[in-house]
């Protein structure tokens, strides 16, 4: 389902290190699987890092986080 998936899925650890990544995310971010076992910051913009970071608090304190749009 993710590597089908419409939609760009990155996987990371609660330390923020990404673990996968799929067709989708590689289109979006123009990035393939040379960005595995790097920080996740790498496709986050300084101008969004606030955004990124209450998102990655929410998931860690099992919150929902609903649809994100985000730039």
């Amino acid at each position: 389902m993710v590597q089908l998936s419409g939609e760009a899925i990155i996987g990371t650890t609660h330390d923020g290190i990404i673990t996968s990544w799929n067709p989708e995310a590689e289109r979006v971010y123009g990035y393939n699987e040379e960005t595995i076992g790097k920080p996740d910051r790498l496709m986050t913009p300084q101008d969004r890092t606030n955004e990124a970071c209450r998102v990655l608090a929410k998931i860690r304190s099992c919150q929902d986080v609903e649809r994100l749009e985000t730039m």
